[in-house]
Protein backbone atom coordinates (compact mmCIF):
# COMPACT_ATOMS: atom_id res chain seq x y z
CA UNK A 1 0.00 0.00 0.00
CA UNK A 2 1.49 3.23 -0.88
CA UNK A 3 1.66 6.15 1.39
CA UNK A 4 0.16 9.29 0.75
CA UNK A 5 0.85 12.78 2.65
CA UNK A 6 -2.36 15.74 3.10
CA UNK A 7 -1.01 18.39 2.72
CA UNK A 8 -0.66 20.83 5.81
CA UNK A 9 0.70 24.01 7.03
CA UNK A 10 4.42 24.94 7.42
CA UNK A 11 5.83 23.84 11.14
CA UNK A 12 5.76 25.93 14.22
CA UNK A 13 9.01 27.90 14.13
CA UNK A 14 11.57 26.13 16.20
CA UNK A 15 12.36 28.76 18.29
CA UNK A 16 15.72 28.88 20.95
CA UNK A 17 13.26 28.87 23.45
CA UNK A 18 11.28 25.84 22.64
CA UNK A 19 14.57 23.96 21.90
CA UNK A 20 15.35 24.43 25.04
CA UNK A 21 11.60 23.30 26.58
CA UNK A 22 12.51 20.35 24.81
CA UNK A 23 16.04 19.64 25.62
CA UNK A 24 14.60 20.24 29.63
CA UNK A 25 11.67 17.62 29.32
CA UNK A 26 14.09 15.20 27.17
CA UNK A 27 16.89 15.45 30.55
CA UNK A 28 14.10 14.68 33.05
CA UNK A 29 12.56 12.04 31.24
CA UNK A 30 15.08 10.26 30.61
CA UNK A 31 16.56 11.34 34.31
CA UNK A 32 13.37 8.84 35.03
CA UNK A 33 15.08 5.39 34.09
CA UNK A 34 17.99 6.23 36.24
CA UNK A 35 17.18 7.27 39.63
CA UNK A 36 17.08 3.96 40.89
CA UNK A 37 20.81 3.41 40.29
CA UNK A 38 22.40 4.92 43.25
CA UNK A 39 20.08 3.47 45.44
CA UNK A 40 19.81 -0.08 44.35
CA UNK A 41 21.90 -1.19 47.25
CA UNK A 42 19.63 0.71 49.63
CA UNK A 43 16.37 -0.83 48.07
CA UNK A 44 17.78 -4.42 47.84
CA UNK A 45 18.34 -4.26 51.81
CA UNK A 46 14.57 -2.56 52.13
CA UNK A 47 13.04 -5.51 50.26
CA UNK A 48 15.03 -8.14 51.86
CA UNK A 49 16.33 -9.19 48.64
CA UNK A 50 19.93 -10.12 47.20
CA UNK A 51 21.55 -7.27 45.67
CA UNK A 52 21.78 -9.12 42.25
CA UNK A 53 17.75 -9.16 42.37
CA UNK A 54 17.60 -5.24 42.60
CA UNK A 55 20.18 -5.09 39.88
CA UNK A 56 18.04 -6.97 37.33
CA UNK A 57 15.63 -3.49 37.48
CA UNK A 58 17.51 -2.02 35.12
CA UNK A 59 17.44 -4.64 32.74
CA UNK A 60 13.54 -4.65 32.74
CA UNK A 61 13.88 -1.23 32.43
CA UNK A 62 15.87 -1.16 28.96
CA UNK A 63 13.78 -3.95 27.77
CA UNK A 64 10.44 -2.15 28.47
CA UNK A 65 12.40 0.75 26.68
CA UNK A 66 13.22 -1.37 23.49
CA UNK A 67 9.92 -2.38 23.11
CA UNK A 68 8.18 0.81 23.64
CA UNK A 69 10.21 2.21 21.02
CA UNK A 70 9.62 -0.61 18.67
CA UNK A 71 5.80 -0.12 19.52
CA UNK A 72 5.15 3.22 19.85
CA UNK A 73 7.62 5.37 18.26
CA UNK A 74 7.01 5.11 14.89
CA UNK A 75 3.28 5.91 15.47
CA UNK A 76 4.92 9.94 15.57
CA UNK A 77 4.35 9.12 11.40
CA UNK A 78 0.92 8.41 11.54
CA UNK A 79 -0.88 10.37 14.97
CA UNK A 80 -0.03 14.13 16.68
CA UNK A 81 3.58 13.80 18.35
CA UNK A 82 2.55 16.43 20.91
CA UNK A 83 -0.24 14.42 22.07
CA UNK A 84 2.50 11.38 22.07
CA UNK A 85 4.42 13.32 23.99
CA UNK A 86 1.93 14.12 26.92
CA UNK A 87 0.56 10.56 27.12
CA UNK A 88 3.93 8.82 27.55
CA UNK A 89 5.13 11.83 30.55
CA UNK A 90 1.86 10.62 31.92
CA UNK A 91 2.04 6.75 31.86
CA UNK A 92 5.76 7.09 32.80
CA UNK A 93 4.47 9.31 35.62
CA UNK A 94 2.12 6.62 36.48
CA UNK A 95 5.13 4.02 36.72
CA UNK A 96 7.01 5.45 38.87
CA UNK A 97 4.34 6.15 41.48
CA UNK A 98 3.89 2.16 41.53
CA UNK A 99 7.58 1.81 42.30
CA UNK A 100 7.28 4.44 45.19
CA UNK A 101 4.25 2.59 47.04
CA UNK A 102 5.82 -1.18 45.70
CA UNK A 103 5.57 -2.93 48.90
CA UNK A 104 7.71 -5.69 47.24
CA UNK A 105 10.59 -6.56 45.15
CA UNK A 106 8.16 -8.45 42.69
CA UNK A 107 6.06 -5.37 42.02
CA UNK A 108 9.00 -2.60 41.85
CA UNK A 109 10.78 -4.77 39.00
CA UNK A 110 7.38 -5.36 37.07
CA UNK A 111 7.35 -1.20 37.40
CA UNK A 112 10.36 -0.71 36.43
CA UNK A 113 9.42 -2.81 33.21
CA UNK A 114 6.57 -0.17 32.88
CA UNK A 115 8.69 2.79 33.08
CA UNK A 116 10.98 2.10 30.35
CA UNK A 117 8.15 0.77 28.14
CA UNK A 118 6.07 3.80 28.30
CA UNK A 119 9.32 6.71 28.53
CA UNK A 120 9.55 7.21 24.67
CA UNK A 121 8.68 10.71 24.83
CA UNK A 122 12.35 11.06 24.90
CA UNK A 123 12.57 10.07 21.21
CA UNK A 124 9.81 11.50 20.26
CA UNK A 125 10.60 14.78 21.07
CA UNK A 126 14.43 14.30 19.39
CA UNK A 127 12.28 13.55 15.95
CA UNK A 128 10.00 15.63 16.50
CA UNK A 129 12.84 19.04 16.71
CA UNK A 130 14.20 17.27 13.78
CA UNK A 131 11.14 17.68 12.07
CA UNK A 132 10.14 21.48 13.07
CA UNK A 133 13.50 22.32 12.62
CA UNK A 134 14.52 23.95 9.34
CA UNK A 135 16.77 21.71 6.98
CA UNK A 136 19.82 24.08 7.88
CA UNK A 137 19.38 23.87 11.46
CA UNK A 138 18.44 20.25 11.60
CA UNK A 139 21.98 19.35 13.15
CA UNK A 140 21.89 21.98 15.67
CA UNK A 141 18.26 21.52 16.80
CA UNK A 142 18.61 17.46 17.48
CA UNK A 143 22.22 18.11 19.09
CA UNK A 144 21.18 20.50 21.48
CA UNK A 145 17.76 18.09 22.00
CA UNK A 146 20.31 15.29 22.68
CA UNK A 147 22.43 17.01 24.90
CA UNK A 148 19.67 17.50 27.68
CA UNK A 149 19.06 13.90 27.28
CA UNK A 150 22.69 12.88 28.27
CA UNK A 151 22.81 15.38 30.80
CA UNK A 152 19.87 14.25 32.60
CA UNK A 153 21.40 10.68 32.74
CA UNK A 154 24.35 12.08 33.97
CA UNK A 155 22.67 14.54 36.82
CA UNK A 156 19.90 12.33 37.44
CA UNK A 157 22.42 9.72 39.65
CA UNK A 158 23.58 12.72 41.76
CA UNK A 159 20.28 14.25 42.39
CA UNK A 160 18.64 10.69 43.09
CA UNK A 161 22.19 9.79 45.54
CA UNK A 162 21.43 12.86 47.66
CA UNK A 163 17.69 13.18 47.91
CA UNK A 164 17.65 9.04 48.54
CA UNK A 165 20.03 9.51 51.16
CA UNK A 166 18.43 12.28 52.46
CA UNK A 167 14.70 11.62 52.54
CA UNK A 168 14.89 7.65 51.37
CA UNK A 169 14.32 6.06 47.83
CA UNK A 170 10.69 5.94 47.77
CA UNK A 171 10.41 9.78 48.22
CA UNK A 172 12.78 10.25 45.06
CA UNK A 173 10.49 8.46 43.04
CA UNK A 174 7.61 9.78 44.40
CA UNK A 175 9.04 13.41 43.75
CA UNK A 176 10.28 12.32 40.08
CA UNK A 177 6.41 11.02 39.62
CA UNK A 178 5.46 14.73 40.67
CA UNK A 179 7.98 16.68 38.17
CA UNK A 180 6.73 14.37 35.28
CA UNK A 181 3.23 14.95 35.77
CA UNK A 182 3.51 18.51 35.84
CA UNK A 183 5.80 18.15 33.11
CA UNK A 184 3.00 16.64 30.52
CA UNK A 185 0.83 19.57 31.42
CA UNK A 186 3.64 22.42 30.81
CA UNK A 187 4.79 20.38 27.00
CA UNK A 188 1.00 20.08 26.30
CA UNK A 189 0.43 23.89 27.05
CA UNK A 190 3.69 25.01 24.64
CA UNK A 191 4.49 22.31 22.85
CA UNK A 192 2.91 23.47 18.88
CA UNK A 193 0.26 21.11 17.34
CA UNK A 194 1.91 18.34 14.97
CA UNK A 195 -0.49 19.05 12.17
CA UNK A 196 1.14 16.95 9.53
CA UNK A 197 -1.08 14.03 8.79
CA UNK A 198 -0.08 10.75 7.17
CA UNK A 199 -2.11 7.98 5.90
CA UNK A 200 0.18 5.29 6.37
CA UNK A 201 -1.02 2.40 8.52
CA UNK A 202 0.23 1.17 11.25
CA UNK A 203 1.15 -2.34 10.51
CA UNK A 204 2.70 -1.00 7.33
CA UNK A 205 5.00 1.25 9.33
CA UNK A 206 5.58 -1.81 11.59
CA UNK A 207 6.48 -4.17 8.39
CA UNK A 208 8.51 -1.95 7.09
CA UNK A 209 11.75 -1.42 9.40
CA UNK A 210 12.62 -5.28 9.08
CA UNK A 211 12.75 -4.26 5.27
CA UNK A 212 15.09 -0.98 6.04
CA UNK A 213 17.40 -3.68 8.36
CA UNK A 214 17.51 -6.08 5.98
CA UNK A 215 18.51 -3.62 2.72
CA UNK A 216 20.61 -1.08 4.77
CA UNK A 217 24.40 -2.79 5.56
CA UNK A 218 25.41 0.70 7.46
CA UNK A 219 22.25 0.59 9.58
CA UNK A 220 23.58 -2.69 10.55
CA UNK A 221 26.83 -1.85 11.11
CA UNK A 222 25.46 1.14 13.47
CA UNK A 223 22.99 -1.16 14.99
CA UNK A 224 26.26 -3.64 16.05
CA UNK A 225 28.79 -0.41 17.07
CA UNK A 226 24.99 0.92 19.15
CA UNK A 227 24.34 -2.32 20.93
CA UNK A 228 27.48 -2.86 21.84
CA UNK A 229 28.34 -0.24 23.37
CA UNK A 230 25.22 0.60 25.32
CA UNK A 231 25.94 -2.86 26.80
CA UNK A 232 29.23 -1.91 28.06
CA UNK A 233 27.60 1.24 29.55
CA UNK A 234 24.82 -0.71 30.92
CA UNK A 235 27.21 -2.97 32.35
CA UNK A 236 29.25 -1.13 34.08
CA UNK A 237 26.29 1.71 35.98
CA UNK A 238 24.22 -1.09 36.98
CA UNK A 239 27.04 -3.18 39.09
CA UNK A 240 29.38 0.50 39.94
CA UNK A 241 26.95 0.74 42.97
CA UNK A 242 27.47 -2.20 44.67
CA UNK A 243 31.59 -1.85 43.98
CA UNK A 244 31.76 1.57 45.37
CA UNK A 245 29.12 0.54 48.48
CA UNK A 246 32.19 -2.19 49.26
CA UNK A 247 35.63 -1.64 50.11
CA UNK A 248 38.19 0.19 49.19
CA UNK A 249 35.59 2.97 49.15
CA UNK A 250 32.67 2.24 51.06
CA UNK A 251 30.76 5.26 49.82
CA UNK A 252 27.04 6.37 50.65
CA UNK A 253 24.74 6.93 48.01
CA UNK A 254 25.79 10.64 48.07
CA UNK A 255 29.34 9.27 47.00
CA UNK A 256 27.36 7.44 44.37
CA UNK A 257 25.41 9.86 42.83
CA UNK A 258 28.27 12.08 42.82
CA UNK A 259 30.82 9.94 40.87
CA UNK A 260 28.42 10.18 37.73
CA UNK A 261 29.39 13.81 37.44
CA UNK A 262 32.54 12.39 36.04
CA UNK A 263 31.17 11.30 33.35
CA UNK A 264 29.64 14.78 32.18
CA UNK A 265 33.50 15.72 31.17
CA UNK A 266 33.43 12.50 28.63
CA UNK A 267 29.74 13.68 27.85
CA UNK A 268 30.79 17.35 26.83
CA UNK A 269 34.16 16.07 25.49
CA UNK A 270 31.74 13.83 22.77
CA UNK A 271 30.13 16.82 21.36
CA UNK A 272 33.27 17.49 20.25
CA UNK A 273 33.11 14.38 18.00
CA UNK A 274 29.72 15.99 16.53
CA UNK A 275 32.00 18.51 14.89
CA UNK A 276 34.12 16.20 14.15
CA UNK A 277 32.02 14.01 12.08
CA UNK A 278 31.70 17.22 9.67
CA UNK A 279 35.47 16.90 8.68
CA UNK A 280 36.33 12.97 9.88
CA UNK A 281 34.59 9.86 7.95
CA UNK A 282 32.21 9.16 11.31
CA UNK A 283 33.30 5.36 10.43
CA UNK A 284 36.56 6.52 11.54
CA UNK A 285 35.16 8.45 14.73
CA UNK A 286 33.56 5.19 15.78
CA UNK A 287 37.00 3.49 15.39
CA UNK A 288 38.95 5.48 17.78
CA UNK A 289 35.81 5.62 20.11
CA UNK A 290 35.88 1.96 20.64
CA UNK A 291 39.79 2.04 21.33
CA UNK A 292 38.87 4.75 23.86
CA UNK A 293 36.32 2.52 25.22
CA UNK A 294 38.65 -0.28 25.36
CA UNK A 295 41.53 1.98 26.75
CA UNK A 296 39.14 2.79 30.04
CA UNK A 297 38.85 -0.67 30.90
CA UNK A 298 42.69 -0.96 31.06
CA UNK A 299 42.41 1.65 33.66
CA UNK A 300 39.85 0.39 35.82
CA UNK A 301 41.18 -2.97 35.74
CA UNK A 302 45.12 -1.82 36.56
CA UNK A 303 43.89 1.54 39.00
CA UNK A 304 40.07 1.05 39.39
CA UNK A 305 40.74 0.93 43.39
CA UNK A 306 42.00 4.36 43.51
CA UNK A 307 40.02 7.63 43.27
CA UNK A 308 42.09 8.84 40.46
CA UNK A 309 41.93 5.78 38.36
CA UNK A 310 37.94 5.71 38.71
CA UNK A 311 37.41 9.48 37.32
CA UNK A 312 39.84 8.77 34.58
CA UNK A 313 37.98 5.68 33.41
CA UNK A 314 35.15 6.95 33.91
CA UNK A 315 35.65 9.93 31.81
CA UNK A 316 37.56 7.98 28.81
CA UNK A 317 34.80 5.71 29.11
CA UNK A 318 31.86 8.13 28.84
CA UNK A 319 33.41 10.15 26.07
CA UNK A 320 34.01 6.51 23.67
CA UNK A 321 30.32 5.56 23.98
CA UNK A 322 29.23 8.73 23.59
CA UNK A 323 31.16 9.60 20.49
CA UNK A 324 30.61 6.41 19.07
CA UNK A 325 26.84 6.84 19.44
CA UNK A 326 27.07 10.31 17.38
CA UNK A 327 28.83 9.11 14.98
CA UNK A 328 26.01 6.21 14.67
CA UNK A 329 23.41 8.22 14.29
CA UNK A 330 25.18 10.85 12.18
CA UNK A 331 25.68 7.96 9.40
CA UNK A 332 21.92 6.39 10.22
CA UNK A 333 20.05 9.91 9.75
CA UNK A 334 22.34 9.91 6.22
CA UNK A 335 20.60 7.35 4.90
CA UNK A 336 17.13 8.10 3.75
CA UNK A 337 15.62 11.11 4.96
CA UNK A 338 12.03 10.40 3.91
CA UNK A 339 12.36 7.31 6.49
CA UNK A 340 14.39 9.07 9.71
CA UNK A 341 11.74 7.95 12.19
CA UNK A 342 11.97 4.64 11.48
CA UNK A 343 15.57 4.58 10.89
CA UNK A 344 16.01 5.85 14.50
CA UNK A 345 13.26 2.86 15.97
CA UNK A 346 15.31 0.54 14.11
CA UNK A 347 18.39 1.74 15.82
CA UNK A 348 17.53 2.35 19.10
CA UNK A 349 15.54 -1.18 19.49
CA UNK A 350 18.89 -2.92 18.96
CA UNK A 351 20.64 0.18 21.38
CA UNK A 352 18.27 -1.01 24.44
CA UNK A 353 18.44 -4.62 23.45
CA UNK A 354 21.79 -4.16 23.49
CA UNK A 355 21.80 -2.24 26.37
CA UNK A 356 19.46 -4.55 28.94
CA UNK A 357 21.55 -7.43 27.65
CA UNK A 358 24.57 -6.03 29.04
CA UNK A 359 23.04 -4.71 32.28
CA UNK A 360 22.67 -8.66 32.54
CA UNK A 361 25.83 -9.18 31.89
CA UNK A 362 27.13 -6.76 34.54
CA UNK A 363 25.46 -8.21 37.17
CA UNK A 364 25.99 -11.92 36.59
CA UNK A 365 29.93 -11.12 36.12
CA UNK A 366 30.29 -8.72 39.00
CA UNK A 367 28.05 -10.80 41.27
CA UNK A 368 30.43 -13.89 40.28
CA UNK A 369 33.94 -12.52 39.81
CA UNK A 370 33.39 -8.80 41.26
CA UNK A 371 35.10 -6.19 39.69
CA UNK A 372 37.78 -8.05 37.74
CA UNK A 373 34.71 -9.82 36.16
CA UNK A 374 33.10 -6.50 35.32
CA UNK A 375 35.96 -5.17 33.55
CA UNK A 376 36.41 -8.54 31.75
CA UNK A 377 32.75 -8.36 30.56
CA UNK A 378 33.76 -4.41 29.52
CA UNK A 379 36.51 -5.53 27.51
CA UNK A 380 35.49 -8.24 25.56
CA UNK A 381 32.49 -6.62 24.87
CA UNK A 382 34.34 -4.00 23.29
CA UNK A 383 37.09 -5.75 21.82
CA UNK A 384 33.82 -8.01 19.93
CA UNK A 385 32.79 -4.68 18.33
CA UNK A 386 36.50 -3.45 17.19
CA UNK A 387 36.66 -7.32 15.84
CA UNK A 388 33.65 -6.16 13.87
CA UNK A 389 34.34 -2.93 12.68
CA UNK A 390 37.74 -4.51 11.20
CA UNK A 391 36.00 -7.45 9.62
CA UNK A 392 33.64 -4.68 7.64
CA UNK A 393 36.43 -2.56 6.77
CA UNK A 394 38.34 -5.38 5.08
CA UNK A 395 34.77 -6.45 3.79
CA UNK A 396 34.22 -3.36 1.87
CA UNK A 397 37.77 -2.56 0.69
CA UNK A 398 37.10 -6.49 -1.16
CA UNK A 399 33.88 -5.35 -2.74
CA UNK A 400 35.28 -1.82 -3.73
CA UNK A 401 38.36 -4.32 -5.25
CA UNK A 402 35.72 -6.69 -6.91
CA UNK A 403 33.39 -3.99 -8.26
CA UNK A 404 36.82 -1.84 -9.90
CA UNK A 405 37.75 -5.09 -11.35
CA UNK A 406 34.50 -6.01 -13.03
CA UNK A 407 34.54 -2.07 -13.90
CA UNK A 408 37.64 -2.48 -15.29
CA UNK A 409 36.86 -6.08 -17.41
CA UNK A 410 33.86 -4.40 -18.98
CA UNK A 411 35.53 -1.28 -20.19
CA UNK A 412 38.42 -2.92 -21.62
Amino acid sequence: MTSAVIPAPPPAQLTTGLILLMATAVGLIVGNLYYVQPLMGVIARDFGVADATIGYAVTLCQSGLALGTLTILPLGDVTDRRRLICLSCLFAATSLVIMGFSPNAGLFLAANFLLGLTSVATHLQVSYAAHLAPPDKRGHAVGAVMSGLLVGILVARTISGYLGAWYGWRFMLMAAAAVTYGLAAALWLLLPRDDESHTIRYRDLLLSMPRLFTNLQVLRDSCVYGAITFAVFNAFWATITFYLEGPPFRMDSRGIGLFSMAAVAGALTANFAGRLTNRIRPVVIIAWSLVITLTSFGVFLGWGTSLVGMVVGIVLMDLGIQATHIGNQTRVHGLMPEARSRLHCVYMVTYFLGGAIGSALGTWAFARLGWPGLCLVGAGLTTVALGYWWHRQRTNKREKAGNIAMTGGVSG
